[in-house]
């Protein structure tokens, strides 16, 4: 009896191992390949927490995997096609840092290896490419966080002039009105100084902009009253252009405010220098009187707080009051 039951089960067995393999067959297929290696760095060594991100170019799936301590790395279940990897580390900073990126095909159910040496791929001058990218994108970032600061200060500077502005409707007797508003107009003004210095932080000092956000943050220190500090700032705007007239007039203001003699010396200069530009312009510098071109950049300018656009078009720089000014400035921003 027993052995009947045996052979009935072997028989039954004989009968899905065919099916149960054509079935397991597929299942393990679909597993696809596993791509494997090592990072090392620019000394040869291993390089730790690095993150792979493995994309195939025709479905757009993307895996992650990082570097263990010894710099090796796993990539499991990929199918295959071609992929695009990029390798990023951490700078200083923490923040990602391209290192490498190449392209690679797979064949469907294999476990290649795929190692990087960043030491010989510079060697090779393969890294030319990256350093450049590297660049670019720190230069990009630099930009919007610069842009980012600047638009704040000057956001703050409209609201301290506004609450200036609200402040001067308040009769003198009403106390009680206005040391609402005076609050006001410190935070703003606060603010102003604070995001506009950050912007100069982020600034190097060749850059052909850096003149512009002293005048912002000259026109800050003026709304505040500090009459000393705006002109220490101004001061360093001329240095770095010494033709924008505007800055001239500014800093006259601020010394006369402060009692010094020499305003009215740096106020002739001023005038010189509006004399010059709009003899270069042939008359008046009003908008009125501009060419067609130069009325719609001046309207372009003031749509976006006079900061120069990333294309590197011309903006007019504005006085305190917001009424055009002599010394008009070329702004250059590098093209990414």
């Amino acid at each position: 009896m027993n052995r009947m039951k045996a052979i009935r089960m072997a028989a039954f067995l004989a009968l899905i191992a065919g099916p149960l393999a054509a079935w397991l067959a597929p299942a393990a297929y679909a597993q696809g390949s596993v791509l494997s290696g090592t990072v090392l760095d620019m000394t040869g060594k291993p390089y730790p927490d690095v993150t792979l991100s493995i994309k195939n170019t025709e479905t757009n799936k993307e895996i992650t995997v990082t570097t263990d301590a010894k710099g090796h790395y796993s990539a499991p279940g990929l199918a295959g096609g071609t992929y695009n990897v990029d390798l990023k580390g951490k700078d200083k900073d923490q923040k990602d840092m391209l290192l490498y990126q190449t392209g690679l095909k797979l064949t469907a159910g294999t476990s290649p290896t795929f190692d990087v040496n960043l030491k010989e791929l510079q060697e090779q001058g393969k890294l030319v490419a990256i350093e450049a990218e590297r660049k670019r994108q720190e230069a990009e970032l630099q930009f919007q966080a610069l842009k980012t600061h600047y638009d704040a200060g000057i956001a703050a500077i409209e609201q301290m002039k506004a609450a200036q502005s609200k402040l001067a409707t308040i009769p003198k007797d009403q106390k009680d009105q206005q040391e609402p508003v005076k609050a006001q107009i410190t935070q703003a003004g606060g603010t102003a100084v604070t995001e506009l210095s950050a912007a100069l932080e982020l600034e190097k000092p060749e850059d052909p902009n850096r003149s512009i956000v002293l005048s912002r943050l000259g026109e800050a220190y003026e709304s505040m009253s500090k009459w000393q500090e705006a002109a220490d700032t101004y001061q360093k705007a001329i240095a770095l252009k010494p033709d924008t007239a505007a800055n001239y007039n500014n800093l006259g203001n601020d010394l006369a405010k402060l009692g010094n003699g020499q305003h009215h010396g740096i106020q002739n200069r001023g005038r010189q220098n509006h004399s010059r530009d709009a003899a270069r312009h042939g008359g008046s510098l009003s908008t009125r009187h501009r060419p067609r071109s130069e009325r719609t950049h001046w309207r372009a300018g003031q749509g976006w707080t006079g900061f120069p656009d990333r294309d590197g078009r011309r903006h007019h720089h504005e006085g305190r009051n917001g009424a055009s000014q002599a010394g008009e400035e070329e702004v250059v921003i590098p093209r990414y």
